[in-house]
């Protein structure tokens, strides 16, 4: 009932952590899955999904196609906490986005998700504008210790001029080659 909605966005997130009954917990946070706040409406999403009080597909479609660019950020980091089986294919969509506050969450989305399938498209993101999509697609390749990415990673090298991006370089080409 609080006007402010970092307080609502807080109580949600406490309410979760209560381990209520999933039926008095459904029914305290189902009114927050429309909330105009990113935020509200994120912690709302990732309680009543991990309980399994709500189905995450149309949900989560509704919030990738939402014209307001914080709800699509959003989107992107519940896929980095939930599981859900049809994420990649929604985190691919959001990686897309024009905005770049979209596919950072998007990124870390992948990042927590990635394996060797994902090579290309992590191999693609290295090219990105922003640079935490960028840092996130580098230090995914040295996590997955991705062999097919040594040429394109080292040739980044030479010409990426983000000092921690540069670094992550480093440390992903060791991760690699450490196998």
């Amino acid at each position: 009932r609080d006007p402010d909605d970092r307080v609502k966005a807080n109580a949600v997130e406490a309410i979760r952590r209560l381990e209520l009954p999933k039926d008095k917990t459904q029914n305290l946070l189902q009114p927050f899955l429309k909330h105009p706040d990113n935020r509200v409406r994120g912690n709302a999403v990732i309680s009543l999904v991990n309980i399994g009080a709500v189905e995450p597909g149309p949900m989560f479609e509704a919030m990738r196609d939402d014209p307001d660019k914080w709800i699509r950020a959003t989107l992107g980091y519940i896929l980095s906490i939930v599981e859900y089986p049809k994420a990649l294919p929604l985190i691919v969509e959001l990686l897309k986005d024009e905005d770049g506050d979209v596919r950072k969450n998007a990124a870390r989305a992948l990042a927590n998700r990635a394996r060797d399938e994902e090579t290309e498209l992590l191999i693609r993101l290295l090219t990105d504008h922003t640079p935490f999509v960028r840092q996130q697609a580098v230090q995914t390749l040295g996590r997955i210790r991705s062999v097919p990415s040594v040429s394109t990673v080292t040739k980044m090298f030479t010409s990426e001029r983000n000092f921690k991006i540069r670094s992550a370089i480093i440390t992903s080409l060791g991760q690699i080659g450490d196998q």
